[in-house]
């Protein structure tokens, strides 16, 4: 399997866009209050984004006319283990950003789900 550069370009850039819509996500999350900015909901979030993968990917193989002889238990598990350590990236930088709001901006407090802001 020889994939063209046309098509590496575009995997490429689906992917990052896929990464730039799961950092949006978790940005809104934690912006309701769903989530905290902390280790333990980073590494939760970013294995619930990892079984999310999981299910995509492994739904794209059984589809696939011709998919990849790959060990899809290696594969899986360290797909699994990529997408916490971008949980943890994705926290550690917005906390940058939160913390230094010349970089972005500073949420308010007084956010939440429930009632909006006060």
């Amino acid at each position: 399997m020889n994939p063209s550069k046309n098509a590496l370009f575009l995997g490429t850039l689906a992917h990052f866009g896929v990464g730039i819509i799961f950092s949006f996500t978790y940005f809104l999350l934690w912006n309701w209050g769903i989530f905290r900015i902390n280790f333990q909901d980073a590494v939760l979030i970013g294995a619930l984004s990892g079984l999310v993968a999981i299910i995509v990917w492994k739904t794209y193989l059984i589809l696939h006319s011709q998919p990849p002889e790959i060990s899809q238990l290696h594969y899986f598990i360290a797909l699994f283990l990529a997408h916490i350590v971008f949980g943890i990236v994705s926290v550690n930088v917005f906390q940058l950003i939160t913390d230094n709001p010349e970089f972005w901006y500073q949420l308010p407090d007084n956010v939440s789900l429930r009632s909006g802001i006060n």
